[in-house]
C-alpha cells in the first residue's frame, strides 16, 4: 500500500504541471474564441502558462537528478561489493531458491544430494520427466529414512517428526519410481540414500558444463525460525568453489548405497 502511494506521488509531482499547463492552454484558447477577452488577462494567463512550462522543466530536471542518484547509489553498491574488503552477505546469500524449472529445462544431468528434497523432486516432477524422455540424467541422494542419522537430524536441526522425516522420504521414493517406469524415457533415474547428517543440500544442474550452476542450501544444526541461508555457484565466476562442491557431490554419491526403484510403489502424478 506503501508503494502504490508513492507511486501516485510520484506521477503526479512528474506529471502535474504538465497536465495544469496543457489545461490553462486549452482553456486560454477556448476562452479567447468564445468571449472578447481584454488582452492584458490574455497576458496573465499566458504568462501563468509560462510559469507553468518552466516548473515542469524544473521537476523534469529534478526527477533525472533523482534517477542519477539511485543509478549512482546502485553503481557505488556493486563495486563495493566486487572491490571492497568483503561482499555483504545479504548480497550473497538468499533466503529462498529461485525456481528451477527455468535451470532444469534443457539440462542433461541433475545431481540433488540432501536430507529427503521431497519438494524439490515434487515442485520440478513434471520438468524432470520431460528430461527423462530426452535423456537426461537424474541422480538423486537422501538420507537413510531408518538409519541413527535420520533421528539425529529430527533432534537437532529440523522441526518435524521422524514419521514425517520417514514420509518425505518416502515421497521422494514414490515419486522418483513414477519417473524410472516412464515408458518414454530415454534418460536414467538414481537413487541412493547416505547414512549420515548431511551439512548441506546440493542441487547441481549439468555440473560438468561451463553453463553449468550449483546452489547449495546450509542445513541447521539448531532449529530456529527464519529461512536457512542459500548460494549459487557457476563455474566462470565461482571456479574454485564451484569445483569444490561439485566434488563434494562426487564424494558422496560415490559413499552412499544403491536404492533399487524397481518394485518401489509408484503413483500416477
Amino acid at each position: 500500500m506503501r508503494k502504490r502511494f508513492e507511486n501516485i506521488f510520484w506521477f503526479v509531482i512528474d506529471n502535474g504541471p504538465t497536465l495544469l499547463t496543457i489545461g490553462f492552454a486549452s482553456y486560454v484558447i477556448a476562452l479567447a474564441q468564445t468571449s472578447n477577452v481584454p488582452t492584458a488577462i490574455v497576458l496573465q494567463w499566458v504568462l501563468a502558462i509560462l510559469g507553468l512550462l518552466a516548473v515542469s522543466e524544473l521537476v523534469e530536471r529534478l526527477r533525472k537528478i533523482r534517477s542519477i542518484e539511485e543509478t549512482t547509489k546502485k553503481t557505488l553498491q556493486v563495486i563495493e561489493n566486487k572491490f571492497g574488503e568483503r561482499a555483504s552477505s545479504d548480497n550473497f546469500f538468499f533466503k529462498r531458491l529461485p525456481r528451477l524449472d527455468t535451470y532444469l529445462e534443457k539440462s542433461s544431468s541433475v545431481c540433488l544430494s540432501g536430507v529427503a528434497l521431497q519438494r524439490t523432486i515434487r515442485e520440478n516432477i513434471h520438468v524432470l520427466a520431460q528430461l527423462l524422455k530426452d535423456g537426461a540424467n537424474v541422480r538423486v541422494v537422501i538420507v537413510n529414512p531408518d538409519s541413527e542419522a535420520a533421528k539425529q537430524i529430527v533432534g537437532a536441526g529440523i522441526n518435524y517428526s521422524l514419521e514425517t522425516l520417514k514420509a518425505n522420504a518416502q515421497s521422494t521414493i514414490t515419486h522418483l519410481s513414477w519417473l524410472s517406469a516412464l515408458p518414454e524415457s530415454k534418460g536414467n533415474v538414481e537413487l541412493k540414500f547416505i547414512d549420515e547428517q548431511p551439512h548441506f543440500n546440493i542441487i547441481a544442474i549439468d555440473p560438468e558444463k561451463e553453463t553449468g550452476i550449483i546452489f547449495i542450501e546450509i542445513t541447521s544444526q539448531r532449529w530456529v525460525s527464519g529461512s536457512r541461508p542459500r548460494f549459487e555457484l557457476t563455474p566462470r565466476r565461482d571456479q574454485y568453489w564451484f569445483s569444490y562442491f561439485k566434488a563434494q557431490f562426487d564424494k558422496i554419491w560415490e559413499d552412499s548405497k544403491v536404492v533399487s526403484l524397481k518394485g518401489a510403489p509408484n503413483t500416477k502424478i
